[in-house]
């Protein structure tokens, strides 16, 4: 990701390191670089905690992209139960059938899981396609009115098995409504109430559509 204010390109990148039990947890980290040859010392963001579940659910997969100078990344978790050991030097990740959550930053090193780590992309229900695992483009595309999240999955049959082969999918979201606020029925009066902001920007965008009257 290039970030214009600091001149600098940032790679979110996983790694794992042990805790103080000596248990192998995945953490992901910052590298940055100003010519996309050298690399800073990378600086650790998070790692999985007790309200993931861990050390079952780990980290699986980061993709974060820079809109208007917000970061927002689609964050991917899997479960260790889901592993096992296919031959004798390979382990099976199994199904990764975890759902993808939202984190958002306004600087690129401090995210925030949004919505109490609610599911921002479900997985489909069998026998549909989009059962088996989540694999994230790296980013986000922008693209006219709507944002393009590309990704990669599977399909299961009616019990559950994996049937189909990996392949490319899209998932559409309006322009800037990664969160939004509709009323149950579009025309009915709707109020939205803030707290006062103090804004020192130069500009503050508003997405709404109000209807006549």
């Amino acid at each position: 990701v290039w970030e214009p204010l600091a001149g600098k390109f940032r790679a979110y990148a996983r790694n794992h390191s042990k805790d103080i039990n000596g248990s192998c947890n995945r953490i992901f980290r910052l590298v940055e670089s100003t010519d996309f040859i050298h690399w800073e010392t990378p600086t650790e963001l998070f790692r999985p905690d007790e309200l993931d579940g861990e050390p079952d659910r780990q980290l699986q997969q980061i993709a974060v992209t820079r809109f208007d100078g917000l970061y927002v990344g689609l964050l991917g978790l899997f479960r260790r139960s889901q592993c096992f050991r296919d031959s004798p030097t390979h382990i099976h990740e199994g199904d990764q059938l975890d759902e993808i959550q939202l984190i958002t930053s306004r600087d690129g090193v401090r995210f925030t899981r949004v919505a109490d780590r609610a599911v921002f992309l479900p997985k489909s229900q069998p026998p549909q396609w989009g059962t088996g695992g989540q694999r994230m483009a790296s980013q986000m595309v922008l693209h006219k009115d709507k944002v393009l999240v590309y990704y990669g999955s599977r399909g299961q049959d009616a019990s559950g098995v994996l049937d189909k082969p990996l392949q490319i999918g899209l998932a559409t979201i309006p322009r800037d409504q990664f969160v939004s606020m509709v009323p149950n029925q579009l025309l009915e009066t709707g109020m939205l109430e803030l707290r006062p902001l103090v804004y020192r920007g130069g500009s503050l965008y508003l997405n709404t559509t109000v209807l006549a009257g």
